[in-house]
């Protein structure tokens, strides 16, 4: 919880009556405009970065139906790392003989991202943040067992 606590800070910390209302999202300038990734999961993880911020911003900013198109390249993107994974072209960084136990990471966190996008297409920015806070979590707990 203490994830979901520092996204929901972080939520309130960035908006106030400023911020207008449907302002639309799209992924920042950093990320567009970075180098181009060295391999296939750094491509995925840029693209995912892009489609978390686009979700807490849609969360912020009260309006989620951009969320969805962010986390559709997120997926096109997975073909590209399982076909990474599997031809050795990307060994992962830390835990390369757990490659099953990354994929059952993988998948559960897709199927989590496909609730994200739920509760995004409907506009239901409370069913989208909790599904955001579930992702966020599930993002974490991979990367301490496979990330440097």
């Amino acid at each position: 919880m203490r994830a979901w606590g520092m996204l929901v800070a972080v939520m309130l910390s960035g908006c106030g009556s400023d911020c207008p209302p449907g302002a639309p999202v799209a992924a920042p300038a950093a990320v567009r405009d970075a180098a181009p990734p060295g391999n296939a999961v750094q491509a995925e993880m840029r693209l995912l970065h892009a489609a978390m911020q686009a979700a807490l911003s849609g969360v912020a900013y009260g309006d989620v139906r951009a969320v969805p198109e962010a986390l559709e390249a997120v997926d096109r993107a997975k073909a590209a790392t399982e076909a990474a994974l599997e031809s050795g072209q990307y060994t992962l960084a830390r835990g390369g003989d757990r490659l099953a136990r990354f994929r059952e990471l993988d998948e559960s966190f897709h199927g989590q991202l496909e609730a994200l996008v739920t509760a995004a297409r409907q506009n239901d920015v409370a069913a989208t943040a909790t599904a955001l806070g579930v992702a966020m979590q599930a993002c974490q707990a991979c990367h301490a067992e496979f990330r440097k």
